[in-house]
């Protein structure tokens, strides 16, 4: 599942022909660090819904910023810790054969639709900042 946030596209390239790459590579990953704080903030409290030890709020992690394909700049929210988490998180989110509907069922699509518009703001609050 990812977030993507139409007509920037026109933007970057007329901020990267008067700014330059390197500005513009800081203002992104300042921007994609910004509302990673945010999701993961909203996904905590999201699962303290069906909070039994915490280990899958503990565990959430999130990578720094790098590219995909080339010429997209992202960042990827992950489980990983000594509790192995990252294996049960798909059965929280989508439930299984024995127990179809757990507590947490769709916890995370949830906190996706939530945060779509205030992540949307913080990352062009952000650009706007930086440039």
């Amino acid at each position: 599942m990812s977030v993507e946030i139409e007509g920037t596209h026109n933007m970057l390239r007329k901020i990267r022909e008067q700014y330059g790459e390197a500005r513009l590579l800081k203002a992104q990953d300042k921007a994609l660090r910004r509302g990673s704080i945010y999701f993961v903030s909203v996904l905590k409290q999201n699962f303290e819904v069906f909070k039994d030890t915490g280990g899958s709020i503990e565990e959430v992690s999130v990578t720094e910023p790098h590219y995909i394909y080339g010429n997209t700049r992202m960042v990827k929210v992950y489980w990983s810790g000594s509790l192995n988490r990252y294996s049960i998180i798909h059965i929280n989110e989508w439930g299984s054969i024995n127990k179809p509907n757990p507590r947490g069922k769709g916890a995370i699509a949830r906190t996706m639709f939530m945060t779509e518009k205030p992540y949307r703001q913080i990352i062009k609050d952000t650009l706007k900042e930086e440039l």
